[in-house]
């Protein structure tokens, strides 16, 4: 689906097994999502695409010593249901008009030539992006009816390298605001700790901790996560986090410090940029998790900032013997995540019986442009499970703190319920005494408005909202 990978556009959706009716044959198929934007759809038998795959040319490599692949794969159908291009009429117009400059700025500056356009030194635009179209759990099927679902992210990402590695593995250049794409400018420093915040934490957490979509608020941290709990956390990653492994912890505790009192001006040593890479041989700590399990990174020599910690992006060193390179290039994710107008987020039924899009919705709204009085921009960064039914029905929660049923023929929202936070992983179904459940977790997020004020158990705790593990059940049937 993707040859010589250099964008991250590995493939992350389960496959969905599904049957679909083709030229008047019955086929069992697997249909897989792709980063790329695009639904690739085989006979799961044979092998064989169901709709011709070609071959197509793309743009090639500038970077000396690098060769890219001269062809990628092209699904003729089903159509993409990613936006696969950004260019300047792609601009979210919702943005201040500096930073809508700035972004024109990058792209025009940038290598933009469609979707394989290989990472480069002045920057590559890379669309749907390495965290978006579809990605951890977005997909579900009707196996029976040859309909396929999938949450696509529209993110574009800025491919600029560098010989130094991405400060914790994925931080970079960026489009305007970065991964979290929170409205307004970061201010200046005031202590050690908020330099460290804003060079590794807050392109996706927010300049003000309040996370965005699927990026969790860190409000009232301390009530949750013990400092240690914290700095494994930060440290070796968790979920879609990645790990800072190149971070001391006196800079854990300097920016946890930050984080649980952002207003103090915290002494002591530090500043921005202590993650980029010691000289010597370095072995970063800790097990993956308690009970045991991998060490978090292994010893590597080097000199300053040329991938001298085993970890996050800078991978192994190259084997022994080796005819490589002298120098070695990354780039960061680089990913924003408003840079591009709304939507951020749909849902997509695909019929598969056809080969067509069978309709296409935005997911909710984003909270903090709902907040402004717009609607139906889908969240940013958004990942949540989705749980069709035989009866027609497809549940999914958005970003938006709202649980919803949408109509599996045309995509409206049938019915929806307001939960008490974000939902993260996928849905489950279950029968118990002849009665049906839909479980889904919600995680408390802080009160809406001052980032400091009191922690609350959801954004609208006086509402009672529910959090935790929720269970909707059918009507008991009447006896």
């Amino acid at each position: 689906m993707v040859h010589h990978d250099l964008w991250d556009y590995d493939n992350t959706t389960a496959p969905q097994l599904i049957t679909v009716k083709s030229k008047g044959k019955t086929i069992d198929a697997v249909a897989q999502p792709g980063k790329t934007g695009f639904l690739y759809v085989f006979d799961r038998v044979t092998g064989a695409p169901i709709w011709p795959i070609e071959e197509r040319p793309v743009p090639q490599s500038d970077v000396k010593g690098e060769k890219s692949w001269p062809t990628q794969p092209f699904p003729t159908a089903p159509p993409p249901f990613g936006r696969q291009k950004f260019g300047v009429d792609d601009i979210n117009p919702l943005l201040p008009a500096d930073e809508k400059a700035y972004i024109k700025d990058q792209i025009l500056s940038a290598r933009n030539e469609g979707l394989f356009t290989p990472p480069a030194f002045r920057g590559s635009v890379s669309m749907p992006g390495n965290q978006g179209g579809s990605n951890w759990g977005t997909a579900a099927a009707n196996p029976a009816s040859g309909i396929v679902y999938i949450l696509n992210v529209d993110e574009p990402s800025l491919l600029k390298l560098d010989k130094d590695p991405p400060i914790g593995g994925g931080t970079g250049p960026t489009f305007g605001y970065g991964r979290g794409g929170r409205p307004g400018s970061q201010p200046a420093p005031t202590s050690p700790g908020q330099a460290l915040y804003q060079t590794n934490c807050s392109a996706c957490h927010g300049a003000d901790r309040a996370g965005s979509g699927s990026v969790p608020s860190l409000y009232n941290i301390g009530a949750r996560l013990s400092v240690d709990a914290f700095k494994a956390t930060v440290a070796n990653g968790k979920g879609q986090m990645p790990g800072f492994g190149t971070l001391q912890p006196e800079d854990l505790e300097l920016i946890l410090g930050y984080i649980a009192n952002p207003n103090a001006l915290v002494g002591g040593r530090g500043g921005a940029g202590r993650g980029r890479g010691m000289g010597g041989s370095v072995v970063t700590g800790g097990p993956v998790v308690a009970s045991g399990g991998a060490p978090a990174g292994q010893p590597q020599a080097g000199g300053p900032g040329r991938g001298s910690v085993y970890g996050g992006m800078q991978g192994p060193p190259y084997p022994a013997g080796l005819d490589a390179p002298a120098d070695r290039f990354f780039s960061g994710w680089g990913v924003s995540a408003n840079a591009i107008k709304p939507p951020f987020s749909t849902l997509i039924a695909y019929d598969l019986n056809k080969g067509t899009i069978k309709w296409q919705v935005p997911i909710g709204d984003d909270p903090e442009y709902a907040a402004m009085g717009m609607k139906n921009t889908g969240a940013r960064g958004l990942r949540t499970g989705i749980m069709p039914t035989a009866t027609g029905l497809v549940f999914l929660v958005g970003g938006d703190g709202k649980i919803r049923a949408y109509d599996e023929d045309d995509g409206k929202v049938v019915w929806e319920k307001a939960i008490g936070g974000s939902s993260r992983g996928i849905p489950a179904i279950y029968e118990a005494n002849g009665r049906q459940y839909l479980v889904i977790s919600a995680t408390p997020a802080p009160p809406t408005g001052a980032p400091d004020a009191a922690p609350a158990t959801g954004p609208a705790a006086a509402a009672d909202l529910p959090t935790g593990w929720i269970a909707f059940a059918l009507p008991e049937k009447r006896r």
